[in-house]
């Protein structure tokens, strides 16, 4: 009988405890998702939070950071600055002119990232071949593989959509698109009194307008014609001439701003094509 009763007593600790447990996991599976979807839902909110007011959550493209490598064999670069009235130095000292007879390079690069294109416009002034073809060597031709450094000018724009539209695109102040996203680097604007060149410390507004754009039937950029221009609100001073430097301090002006501008239209070949 005392064992009848111990079993029965086990017994119903079993039952009782089988029971808990049950309630346990019936209460905690709807509690874990609701948890689960608080964090869930605190994430996104979180990262909504770290996006500007306009911006929305895009998927993934599948043309997202293609990268598209253009050469033109044909081109014509033109640039120069504009500076206020008060300013006595004549802006045509500053004045660049390239094309693929003078031993000039085009090259513009293509990076998709989802919803805009990251376009990259690089000119470059070529030396001359320095050696001469003999029965014993040859010189290594020039090629449109070899990538133009950007010597004369390097130009960054970022825009939106895949495709250049004919159009201006207005960049910086009360402008949809930031001025953060239109950078120029030009061996017109090194900030060395030896070449009386200037620097610029603060850009300000500008404005791409493209004039025409051809695609191919495979939607690669076949012809480019555009011109933009760029405030310098500020430049940066010349530093000290040095005696090396041949030139007096009171022959170079002091500028305090002007305006870039640059056109170009360029027949282009694809180079190369990939993704990052």
């Amino acid at each position: 009988m005392a064992h009848n009763r111990y079993f029965k007593k086990h017994q119903l600790v079993i039952i009782c405890f089988t029971a808990c447990i049950v309630t346990l996991l019936a209460v905690s599976k709807p509690l874990a998702q609701e948890i689960s979807q608080y964090l869930n839902e605190d994430v996104l909110m979180t990262n909504q939070s770290e996006l500007p007011n306009n911006a929305q959550l895009y998927p993934f493209s599948s043309n997202q950071n293609r990268v598209i490598h253009l050469y033109a064999d044909e081109f014509d670069f033109q640039s120069h600055l504009e500076f206020p009235s008060s300013v006595k130095t004549n802006p045509v000292k500053y004045a660049e002119s390239i094309t693929q007879d003078n031993q000039g390079a085009i090259d513009i690069i293509l990076i998709n990232e989802g919803n805009t294109t990251k376009y990259l416009f690089k000119v470059t002034s070529i030396p001359k071949q320095q050696c001469t073809s003999d029965a014993t060597s040859s010189c290594q031709p020039r090629t449109a593989i070899q990538p133009a450094r950007g010597n004369v000018a390097d130009i960054q724009v970022v825009l939106s959509g895949s495709k250049l539209l004919p159009g201006t695109y207005s960049f910086g102040k009360d402008q949809a698109i930031p001025v953060e996203d239109f950078m120029i680097n030009s061996r017109q604007l090194y900030s060395d009194s030896s070449h009386g060149k200037l620097g610029c410390q603060t850009w300000g507004v500008g404005a791409i307008a493209v004039k025409k754009a051809i695609y191919n039937v495979n939607d690669k950029l076949e012809y480019l014609e555009v011109s933009l221009f760029r405030v310098c609100e500020e430049t940066a001073p010349f530093p000290p001439t040095l005696s090396q430097d041949n030139v007096l301090q009171a022959e170079v002006e002091n500028i305090k701003k002007y305006t870039y501008h640059a056109s170009w239209r360029c027949h282009l070949k694809v180079v190369a094509e990939g993704s990052l």
